[in-house]
C-alpha cells in the first residue's frame, strides 16, 4: 500500500491479484448472491483504492481493511435497495444418502436460512 500512495501501478496490480477473488466471493455472500451486484460492489472498492490510496493508514493491517471497506460497501447497497426478494425453500425429508437433488435443495435452503440472517451475523458467518 505504500507503494500505491506513491502512485505505483504495478502495487495497485499485485494488490488486485491477491485479493479480489476472496473479496468477491465475501462480498457475494453479503449480497445474497447477486453476482452482478457483487461484482459492481467490488469495481467500486478497487475504484476507492485507487481514487483515495492515503485512506489507508500504514499502520494498520491491509487485509482486515480492505474486509472492512467491502463489508461496509456491501452495506451500503441493502441501503439503497428498496427491496430484497427472498425465496423460501422447504426440505425434503432426510435420507443417509443424499442425491443432487436434495443436496441442491440444502444449498438452497442455506442460502434462504443466510439470507434471513442480519447484515452483521452474515458476515460473522
Amino acid at each position: 500500500m505504500e507503494l500505491l500512495q506513491k502512485g505505483s501501478k504495478p502495487a495497485f496490480e499485485e494488490i488486485y491479484t491477491r485479493y479480489s477473488k476472496n473479496l468477491l466471493a465475501f462480498v457475494y455472500r453479503m449480497v445474497n448472491g447477486n453476482e452482478s451486484l457483487a461484482q459492481d460492489i467490488l469495481h467500486d472498492v478497487f475504484l476507492k483504492l485507487i481514487e483515495n490510496p492515503k485512506a489507508f493508514k500504514t499502520s494498520q493491517k491491509f487485509k482486515p481493511w480492505i474486509y472492512t471497506v467491502a463489508a461496509n460497501a456491501s452495506r451500503k447497497s441493502f441501503r439503497i435497495a428498496k427491496t430484497v426478494d427472498l425465496q423460501e425453500v422447504q426440505i425434503k425429508g432426510n435420507s443417509l444418502q443424499p442425491n443432487l437433488a436434495d443436496q441442491k435443495n440444502f444449498d438452497t435452503s442455506l442460502k434462504n436460512s443466510l439470507h434471513k440472517l442480519s447484515l452483521e451475523h452474515r458476515e460473522v458467518f
